[in-house]
């Protein structure tokens, strides 16, 4: 009987034991509240263009990184084709086509700028001149130049992981 009591009070000094070395290494492990600061930057590019340069032939549009912070962008453009609302004929890509810089890389619909865009720099010309066949002096077209940019991270090596960045 008294084997009894005493594996009973061994046993129970080691459930003890164990939950009060348990409870220590769970306390023990806690740590203090972290907080995660970050902060949200605006990016900002615009289409630049030499006003001087008003004939078709000569247009060649080039995007600056205007952002008011130290943080380089990737960018991706394409550029469209529009009658103007004065034009007697119509106006579309079939009779309007683009000389692409060899700068710019073409992935799917956009041609991509694949170096960082720093603060302040200005890529390349996405064009060189803009064609016209098969219009004569009346018809009346605009050329609108879209652009996305994105932070760039880091350098990237393909115009595959700087497209990746804009899905």
């Amino acid at each position: 009987m008294k084997k009894n009591i005493l594996k009973i009070a061994l046993s129970a000094l080691l459930v003890m034991v164990v939950l009060v070395g348990s409870t220590l290494a769970f306390l023990a492990t806690q740590t203090d509240v972290l907080a995660n600061t970050f902060a949200i930057v605006n990016i900002d590019t615009e289409v630049v263009e030499d006003p001087e340069t008003g004939s078709a032939a000569s247009k060649a549009p080039q995007i600056t990184n205007t952002t008011n912070s130290n943080v380089p962008v990737y960018v991706r453009a394409y550029a469209v084709v529009s009658t103007d609302k004065d034009s007697p004929v119509s106006v579309s890509s079939e009779n309007v086509s683009f000389t692409y810089s060899s700068e710019w890389t073409k992935s799917g619909d956009y041609y991509y700028y694949t170096k960082p865009l720093q603060p302040g720099e200005t890529t390349p010309a996405l064009f060189n001149g803009v064609k016209v066949t098969g219009l004569d002096e009346t018809a009346r077209f605009s050329v609108y130049v879209y652009h996305e940019s994105v932070q760039a991270k880091t350098t990237l090596d393909t115009v595959e992981e700087i497209a990746a960045l804009f899905d």
